[in-house]
């Protein structure tokens, strides 16, 4: 894997998760930022052009399928996890066909963040 890592930025309402994501890709050599709302979100990303985003599908205001659209029209290139709760009514196709990359199931265990983040820089789509 390469020296020089991703800009991600974290997108979620639950501080808790929020902190511990951040803690956790920061201890792995991330540069990381984070958001609690999707509006704050959008205006960092037209700002600072994070490479991966990893977002919340249930937001309030705006959905994490609708964040991905937003996304994709403000920088194509840039790649969106999602995150669910179990049991969650969203599936991997759908964040597929809205051009999203990944989907995990939250509490997101710090593992599958980190491949999910590896295969990203592989350029490998779940």
């Amino acid at each position: 894997m390469d020296d020089l890592k991703p800009l991600i930025h974290l997108v979620d309402q639950d501080p808790d998760h929020l902190v511990y994501l951040f803690d956790f890709l920061s201890m792995e050599g991330f540069p990381v930022a984070a958001s609690s709302s999707t509006s704050d979100a959008l205006k960092y990303i037209e700002r600072m052009r994070p490479r991966i985003v990893l977002c919340e599908w249930e937001m309030p205001g705006m959905s994490g399928l609708e964040l991905i659209d937003e996304v994709t029209r403000i920088s194509p290139q840039l790649q969106v996890i999602l995150m669910a709760q179990e049991g969650g009514l969203i599936r991997l196709d759908e964040v597929h066909r809205r051009g999203g990359v990944d989907l995990l199931v939250k509490p997101c265990r710090p593992r599958a963040v980190l491949r999910a983040v590896e295969r990203i820089m592989e350029g490998v789509k779940r």
